[in-house]
């Protein structure tokens, strides 16, 4: 008996944009806004996209979500977009392809983008060799960013484990909550400490801080009582 095919391309044809279906979990990082900005410049001026890809049965969106909200933006909701029909085995091949696909082209994926990729292959039951596969790097590099991890405990007490940013590798294996990890995924740049630590002295040692600034020399003296706590 032959293998169940992962995927199979149906044909092209058009769609009411407003009878695409968005369904968040199939999405596999989240959108950018400027890349859609972007987008809707290049599609004012005249340039073409490649179609978006659509289920077909459902219309749930696989394929193009940063070029469906460029048109959400541009098009009336009974504007016709062209798409590729395509029938998957299940929303884990959905979620495959998905990574795949945006490892190798369109809107470079982030160091972070990877981990948080690889770590729902993970959850679906991928190994690390598959995980690598799929992303284009070794399985030692996919087993790293496994090993680099915080248990989030949500509001039930269950836990689960969630990647960290660059600069906060010393926290592997700790517990945080929910809100806490928000905080550190949404505010935090993945740039280690010591950048800003430098940014500051070097700011200080030219003496370029405003001493009349009175907004930052609240902000400065919250900062030496932080130091005075940890060192």
């Amino acid at each position: 008996m032959s293998a169940v095919k992962t995927k199979e391309r149906i044909g092209k044809g058009t769609i009411r944009l407003c009878d695409i279906v968005i369904d968040p979990t199939l999405q596999v990082r989240e959108v950018n806004t400027q890349i859609v900005n972007e987008y809707r410049q290049q599609l004012r001026a005249g340039a073409k996209f490649p179609r978006i890809e659509v289920e077909n049965k459902g219309n749930r969106l696989t394929k193009g979500f940063h070029r469906y909200y460029m048109y959400k933006a541009e098009w009336e909701p009974n504007s016709n977009v062209d798409v590729t029909y395509a029938e998957y085995k299940d929303d884990h091949a959905i979620i495959q392809e998905a990574i795949r696909d945006n490892v190798s082209h369109g809107w470079r994926m982030s160091t972070w983008d990877k981990k948080v990729a690889a770590m729902r292959l993970k959850e679906m039951g991928d190994k690390p060799e598959k995980i690598a596969e799929i992303m284009k790097v070794s399985p030692e590099r996919v087993k790293e960013w496994m090993g680099m991890t915080v248990i989030v405990v949500g509001g039930d007490n269950t836990t689960t484990h969630r990647p960290l940013k660059h600069g906060f590798e010393h926290m592997a294996g700790e517990s945080m909550s929910e809100e806490s990890y928000s905080l550190l995924k949404n505010t935090e740049r993945g740039i280690p400490l010591g950048v800003y630590v430098d940014e500051i002295n070097r700011w200080l040692t030219n003496n370029w801080v405003d001493l009349t600034d009175a907004k930052l020399m609240v902000k400065l003296a919250e900062l030496k009582t932080n130091l005075d706590k940890c060192l």
